[in-house]
């Protein structure tokens, strides 16, 4: 394992209605002046912050966000801390049946730079009958609205690095 500078691993985490099913969303965040670091739980507060403005809206009420994970991964060995951020149950509340946990929808990540730490997935719970058109389709304006929900969640986030002087 190589350090890559100016970089946490950050994880959002949730629950699963009332199951001890622990789930995770991870992505990288980097910070050239390293502010970020100075303070994990700031930093880790301020994305929470960024999941409850952005994606509590558009989840369902069976999933619960609560947690956010912060890795350092600037030098081998890593460290990290998680901290329990809720509950925050989804309040997107459209109705209909829970469906399993693993059914999300898989949202690519792309960006203009090559390799990598250019690209990703994010996993986003289905949780609800509600949101499908067909049973392996979901409706096209929920997806969009969870397109949309990550493209704020990824702006607030951003401005938070670009604002970020703990």
């Amino acid at each position: 394992m190589v350090g890559t500078p100016h970089c946490a691993r950050i994880t959002v985490g949730w629950t699963y209605l009332d199951t001890a099913i622990q789930a995770e969303n991870v992505f990288y965040l980097q910070d050239p002046t390293d502010a970020i670091f100075a303070s994990p739980a700031l930093t880790a507060a301020a994305v929470n912050t960024a999941v409850i403005s952005d994606l509590v809206p558009v989840s369902e009420v069976q999933v619960i966000y609560n947690q956010v994970g912060f890795e350092d991964v600037r030098t081998v060995p890593f460290g990290g801390l998680v901290f329990s951020t809720g509950p925050h149950p989804g309040t997107g509340g459209f109705g209909g049946a829970a469906l399993p946990p693993d059914v999300a929808l898989a949202i690519k990540k792309g960006t203009g730079g090559l390799g990598r730490s250019a690209r990703g997935r994010w996993y986003f719970p289905v949780a609800n009958t509600a949101n499908l058109l067909h049973p392996s389709e979901v409706k096209p304006t929920w997806a969009t609205a969870i397109v949309n929900a990550l493209v704020n969640f990824q702006a607030t986030v951003e401005a938070m690095v670009a604002n970020s002087r703990y």
